[in-house]
């Protein structure tokens, strides 16, 4: 079986660039648990809201656009 999803992984582009795209979006929604956890813990302060390329990583995934981290 490990040998068959290497192959695929290796002959099918198209997979293999849908597989790339879902671990990228799923880092980026890790990361903003990460960062809500901490904004909860931090008692909502907006300091602790994201903004401008931070909060940029995050917009993309939601509107459906590729952003690279």
């Amino acid at each position: 079986m490990e040998v068959a999803h290497k192959a695929l992984m290796r002959e099918w582009p198209r997979l293999r660039g849908w597989l790339d795209a879902a671990r990228s979006d799923l880092l980026v929604q890790r990361r903003l648990a990460q960062e809500a956890a901490e904004w909860e813990r931090a008692g909502y302060s907006a300091g602790f809201l994201a903004t401008g390329a931070r909060l940029s990583q995050y917009e993309a995934p939601a509107e459906g656009t590729a952003v690279s981290t």
